[in-house]
């Protein structure tokens, strides 16, 4: 009923809740890839992965286009492994890439 979609970051080995985004799920997704790239700031650019569930085509591309925008060279969609997908659920979605400094504050 809320539409709540939770956030959940990898912390010294430790999966932990971070952000809550509310409304349509393409929405939200848009929205955590734009606050991951804003937290996790200084990223190697030469390869990021964007690994999902469930995701149209279209939704994929546009995350692949901002991707790209931002400046990362190679671009990998990655289906989630069926122990991710039995944990985080159908709408799973991340993007991950190596970030060559801290959280930014």
């Amino acid at each position: 009923i809320l539409k709540l979609r939770l956030q959940i970051l990898v912390n010294g080995g430790k999966m932990e809740p971070a952000n809550k985004f509310r409304g349509n799920m393409d929405n939200c997704i848009m929205e955590y890839v734009n606050t991951t790239l804003a937290t996790f700031n200084n990223p190697d650019y030469e390869n990021v992965f964007i690994t999902y569930s469930s995701a149209s085509d279209e939704v994929v591309e546009k995350i692949r286009n901002l991707l790209k925008d931002k400046g990362f060279k190679n671009i990998y969609a990655t289906r989630a492994s069926g122990t991710i997908t039995s944990h985080c659920g159908e709408d799973c979605l991340g993007i991950l890439y190596i970030n060559d400094g801290g959280e930014n504050a």
